[in-house]
C-alpha cells in the first residue's frame, strides 16, 4: 500500500504541474520556430508593416490552450456527482429533512446482533499458538 502511494503522490503532482506549464510551452515551442511561423503560418505575412512577426499565431495558440483546459475543468466538475448518506446510529432516531419528514427509527433499532458477545476483549486473539 505505501508503494502505491509513494507512486501515485508523485505522479499526480507532476501531471498537474504539467498542466500549469502548458502555456509556457507554447511560448517556448513559438520562440523556437518563430522564422517558420513568421514565413508560413502568419495571417500577416502578406503585410509587413504590421510588423506582426508570428504573434497572432502565438494569440490564436494561446487562447485555443485557454480555452481546452476551461473546457477540460467543465467536463470534470459537471461529471463529479456528490452523494450524502447518514447513517444512524442504533437507537438513535433520523434527524428532520426541512421538517419535511417525521423522525423514524432505524429498521433494525430493535435487534442487536452482538448479543450475548463479550465486549471487552484485552488482546487479540493468538492464531499461532
Amino acid at each position: 500500500m505505501q508503494t502505491t502511494r509513494e507512486f501515485i503522490t508523485p505522479t499526480l503532482v507532476l501531471l498537474l504541474v504539467i498542466q500549469g506549464l502548458v502555456p509556457l510551452w507554447v511560448q517556448l515551442d513559438f520562440s523556437r520556430r518563430q522564422d517558420y511561423i513568421r514565413k508560413v503560418l502568419c495571417i500577416n505575412r502578406g503585410n509587413p508593416e504590421m510588423k506582426c512577426n508570428g504573434k497572432c499565431y502565438l494569440k490564436k495558440r494561446l487562447i485555443k490552450t485557454d480555452q481546452e483546459q476551461q473546457k477540460q475543468q467543465q467536463s470534470t466538475t459537471e461529471h463529479q456527482i456528490v452523494g450524502l448518506v447518514y447513517v444512524a446510529p442504533r437507537n438513535e432516531e433520523l434527524p428532520e429533512i426541512g421538517g419535511a419528514l417525521p423522525p423514524s427509527r432505524h429498521p433494525q433499532a430493535e435487534e442487536h446482533p452482538l448479543e450475548g458477545t463479550p465486549v471487552d476483549i484485552t488482546h487479540p486473539p493468538n492464531l499461532l499458538a
